[in-house]
């Protein structure tokens, strides 16, 4: 059985929620290991990044 909040968060955009709230729901659905766009484009910035310092 599913959290109610975890209902009530989803019925929420992302722009509605204060930054932490917002944080916290990344940590959430990686830990979860879905599909999430906006990780998976922070993290191939951060390897870009990690690339040109190591040259």
């Amino acid at each position: 059985m599913s959290n109610p909040t975890d209902r009530n968060d989803d019925e929420l955009t992302e722009e509605q929620l204060d930054p932490q709230e917002k944080q916290d729901r990344e940590i959430q659905r990686g830990q979860l290991g879905l599909h999430d766009p906006q990780r998976q484009r922070d993290q191939l910035r951060q390897e870009r990044q990690d690339e040109e310092q190591n040259q």
